[in-house]
């Protein structure tokens, strides 16, 4: 079974091929494959299977074993990975998930995705909003993110973030990912983000938005769709045995 190692600003995750070899995953696999020292080690897992709606669907695991309706981090891996195996040619590869079908457009190196409509709700303490997946958003500097984030994360079963205004048309966030903890980057929590705050107040346009693994470009336009680019990049490729477990490793590179 092939699969590869991918990264979208240090979120990583394990993509495998599920069209020359049918594979059905399971959320024991998922687990092991994503272990830190007795697996693969990912933040995800992405399995890449035939669609009758689209290029090819993509269902996402997280290291835990559990689902997510999306990944934007994710889907870029997936467009390079489809590319790399040949699975579609593109440069636009239409994308079946959980949360609806995503067009994925590369552009000099890059890929952009129409991320669709999103919803934005204001609460009490901050705001909610619907990406692809649901995500808490704080638009302030938090000193208790560390703490008060996977408290909201379950409360809310949301990706947590904090935007920080740094300067016009560009935020700085961190994240808590449901599933998978703190990572380097969440395509989908940049894009709610950004759209909490332009619903807040802020200009609409192409914002630059910081994470600890980098930068994406998140742009909306009034109302309308919301749109991500940013980077792909394929660690290494190799093959798996889908009955090993997190004791018994039997990837060949």
């Amino acid at each position: 079974m092939r699969f590869a190692k991918a990264h979208g600003l240090g979120n990583d995750f394990i993509l495998v091929e599920s069209f020359s070899s049918p594979f059905l995953p399971t959320s024991e696999f998922a687990r092991a494959a994503c272990h830190r020292q007795l697996g693969i080690g990912a933040d995800g897992l992405l399995t890449l299977s035939p669609s009758d709606k689209a290029d090819f669907k993509m269902t996402v695991h997280n290291s835990d074993g559990t689902t997510a309706l999306m990944c934007g981090n994710g889907i870029r891996c997936a467009a390079l990975a489809a590319k790399t195996w040949r699975l579609a040619e593109g440069p636009v590869w239409r994308v079946e998930t959980e949360s609806g079908v995503y067009a994925v457009e590369e552009r000099d190196g890059q890929f952009r995705v129409d991320m669709g409509l999103p919803t934005v709700e204001r609460r009490e303490d901050g705001w909610l909003a619907k990406v692809g997946n649901l995500h808490w958003v704080w638009l302030e500097h938090r000193a208790d993110f560390e703490t008060e984030a996977p408290v909201k994360a379950r409360e809310h079963q949301a990706n947590a973030h904090e935007a920080v205004f740094v300067e016009p048309f560009r935020l700085r966030v961190r994240t808590f990912e449901l599933g998978a903890g703190f990572t380097q980057a969440c395509g989908t929590g940049a894009c709610a983000s950004v759209a909490a705050w332009i619903r807040s107040g802020g200009e609409p346009g192409e914002y630059q938005v910081d994470l600890p693994g980098g930068s994406l470009l998140i742009e909306q336009n009034g109302r309308g769709s919301i749109y991500m680019t940013g980077p792909a990049v394929i660690a290494y490729l190799g093959s798996l045995n889908s009955d090993f477990r997190a004791q018994r490793i039997t990837a060949s590179l």
